[in-house]
């Protein structure tokens, strides 16, 4: 993304540079939200400080799962839209279409947060990065073991070759298995 807003010699970006993953994990917001509004309630109701610590104690480990389920959430739901998406990949690519355009088509039809990794898979495509390297991006993006099969296969296929729609297909009936 560095490149669609600079220009020249900063154009390019480091293979070794950290990649972000399509949604983060807030270890410390759920204590920071706790702590001072645990503070406020137990100062207003006069609470003993014994009770307080363990009170704002306990709301920091909640807030802490509450975040890590949300997290989990939307892996899953990014796992349940990928089973989808393979099928109008396999649609398009059986049709004749392009790996590239069978990934722009099945852009368009994914829900989001689905939609933002598939376009910006063809974004970097469109702009000249290796395909392989773009494929494997997506698997360190999205850390699943699905995300991890997929860009594998893509990333395969892309440097080998064959027949992609049979193993998208066969990757599609393994992932709803």
């Amino acid at each position: 993304r560095k490149r669609l807003f600079s220009s020249g010699s900063e154009a390019t970006v480091a293979n070794d540079e950290q990649v972000p993953p399509f949604a983060k994990r807030n270890y410390f917001l759920p204590w920071l939200v706790v702590v001072p509004l645990g503070s406020l309630a137990c100062w207003y109701w006069q609470a003993p400080l014994n009770i307080s610590i363990g009170l704002i104690i306990v709301l920091g480990f909640i807030g802490a799962e509450i975040d890590a389920w949300v997290y989990q959430w939307r892996l899953a739901r990014m796992e349940a839209q990928l089973a989808d998406t393979i099928d109008v990949l396999v649609a398009s690519v059986g049709a004749g279409a392009s790996l590239q355009a069978s990934l722009q088509q099945a852009s368009e039809y994914t829900p989001m947060p689905l939609r933002a990794e598939l376009a910006e898979m063809v974004a970097r495509l469109r702009l000249g990065d290796s395909p392989a390297e773009v494929f494997q991006l997506l698997g360190q993006r999205v850390p699943t073991e699905t995300f991890r099969l997929i860009s594998t296969t893509l990333t395969v296929n892309w440097r080998m070759g064959g027949e992609l729609g049979h193993t998208l297909s066969a990757i599609g009936t393994t992932i709803r298995d």
